[in-house]
């Protein structure tokens, strides 16, 4: 079976103040729950993270490795963030052949207008959250 690329994009309007969006989505793009090995070694550690995981599975008597690398880059820009990444998911034994490479963004802009907030009534503005990826 011929594996397809996978692509896609979307933009909608988040009803949460910029601020407040932006410290969400870094502590979710930029968090290193382990502890990044790579820290020190890129060139902006403060908006950089990049963690290599590895994984063994077993299932009926037969296992692989799966190992995933992962980078993601904040760019912070005067009326906008942008998030960047790209993952590599490699196995090994029976499944070499399987790898996923993907790459994506998302740009995080405040709104120019307002938008429905939780409360019935309450209106806030809201940020422009835009994203694309490409998996292959």
């Amino acid at each position: 079976m011929k594996r397809r690329p996978f692509s896609k994009a979307d933009a909608t309007i988040i009803a949460a103040e910029f601020e407040q969006t932006w410290l969400a989505m870094a502590l979710i793009f930029l968090a290193d729950p382990r502890g990044s090995k790579y820290r020190d070694e890129t060139d902006d550690p403060d908006n950089t993270t990049a963690v290599r995981f590895t994984s063994n599975c077993t299932e009926s008597g037969s296992s692989t490795t799966l190992v995933l690398t992962s980078v993601t880059r904040q760019y912070v820009e005067a009326d906008r963030v942008i998030f960047v990444w790209r993952v590599l998911a490699e196995h090994d034994g029976e499944f070499e052949s399987l790898v996923s490479d993907e790459t994506g963004w998302v740009v995080l802009r405040p709104s120019t207008k307002q938008v429905n907030g939780q409360f019935r009534f309450a209106t806030t503005l809201g940020t422009l959250f835009a994203d694309s990826s490409h998996r292959a």
